[in-house]
This record gives C-alpha cells, structure tokens and sequence, in this order.
C-alpha cells in the first residue's frame, strides 16, 4: 500500500509541477485510476480525492471512478 501512496503522491505533484502537459497530465490520472482498485481503503479514497483535483479536460476513466464510487458505498 505503500507503494501505491507513493505513486499517489507523485501523480499529484507531476499534476502541479507540469500542469500544462497533456501527457503528464494523462500519466497522471492513469496512475490515479489504477489505484482505484488498489486493496487498501485509504489509497483508494486518496486515489479518488486526486482525481477530483485534476484539471478540467483531464482524461480519466469515468468508468472506474463510478466503480470506485459503487464499490466503497
């Protein structure tokens, strides 16, 4: 879980440091999305908080967000 918290943090910090990149951004909320289905409650819900920061216009999939959002209901 570590691990994945790690790659949370990261994913956080490209969305600040190169918020203007699309690709940054697209490797960031792919790293968000798959921490999704991560076993641990708290990477998910972090996962989840990130998501909700990132800029308008980022891809994520709407699809495993509603399924994170379903699953921990």
């Amino acid at each position: 879980a570590s691990d994945a918290r790690l790659r949370i943090a990261s994913a956080i910090a490209l969305t600040r440091i190169d918020k203007d990149n699309a690709e940054s951004m697209k490797l960031a909320a792919k790293t968000m999305v798959e921490a999704l289905t991560d076993k641990d409650e708290d990477v998910r819900r972090e996962a989840l908080r990130a998501i909700s920061r990132l800029p308008v216009g980022t891809p994520a999939d709407v699809k495993a967000i509603a399924n994170a959002l379903v699953d921990n209901a």
